[in-house]
């Protein structure tokens, strides 16, 4: 799932971009990055006043300057994951409306039974 916070440390980032978790994607990561600033010409990773601060880089400034970090791959299984959960949702909702409107149509059918049946014993 994407993520819903606009910076990402290189460990998050590494994460979501599914390099693997933990300090050694996140150096893969940075090495890619700076090698990538290098050839671009300017920088695109934000970095704090020290040399200790964490770099922080956001998923558009990644698919922008780095598109090879994102597979279509993978990007079309997100996609498609995400629409088949909103759909197995709509069909939880459904599912649950159609069970009030079955219980609804089955207590109006055995009213309407009920008065049959008392008419028939009128008749």
């Amino acid at each position: 799932m994407a993520s819903l916070r606009p910076y990402l440390t290189l460990r998050q980032a590494a994460a979501e971009l599914g390099m693997g978790a933990g300090r050694q994607p996140a150096q893969r990561l940075r090495r890619q990055l700076r090698a990538r600033e290098l050839a671009l010409g300017y920088e695109f990773v934000l970095r704090g006043p020290t040399a200790r601060s964490p770099w922080l880089v956001t998923m558009p400034l990644l698919r922008d300057n780095c598109p090879e970090l994102f597979s279509p791959r993978d990007e079309l299984a997100k996609l498609l994951r995400a629409e088949i959960e909103r759909i197995d949702d709509e069909l939880a909702e459904l599912r649950a409306r159609d069970q009030v409107i079955a219980r609804d149509i089955g207590g109006r059918v055995k009213a309407l039974r009920q008065r049959v049946d008392r008419m028939a014993a009128h008749l």
